[in-house]
C-alpha cells in the first residue's frame, strides 16, 4: 500500500472538493484506496492494448459504494513529462 498517493490525493481534495457528499446516499464518509488504476482504453468493440491511458485513484464511499475516480496527473500524484518515459 502506498500511503503517498492516499495523502497526496487527499490533499488534493481538501482543496477541490467542495461538496463531498456522495452523490448516490447524500453521505459523506469516503475511503480513497492508495493504488494507481488505469483503465484500458476501449474502441470498436474491444480493449485497445498499447492505447491511450488515464492514471486515476479510486474515493469510495463506504456507505453505498459508489467510486469516483480521481486523474493521478491532475491531483499531481504524478508528473505527466517524468512518467510517459
Amino acid at each position: 500500500m502506498d500511503t503517498s498517493v492516499r495523502d497526496k490525493i487527499i490533499e488534493h481534495l481538501k482543496g477541490k472538493w467542495k461538496d463531498a457528499k456522495c452523490p448516490m446516499c447524500n453521505e459523506a464518509i469516503w475511503e480513497v484506496v492508495s493504488t494507481i488504476y488505469s483503465p484500458p482504453q476501449f474502441a470498436k468493440g474491444g480493449v485497445v492494448l498499447g492505447g491511450e491511458v488515464i492514471p486515476t485513484v479510486p474515493v469510495v464511499c463506504t456507505n453505498c459504494g459508489f467510486t469516483a475516480w480521481v486523474n493521478a496527473m491532475v491531483a499531481g500524484i504524478l508528473d505527466q513529462k517524468e512518467d510517459a518515459q
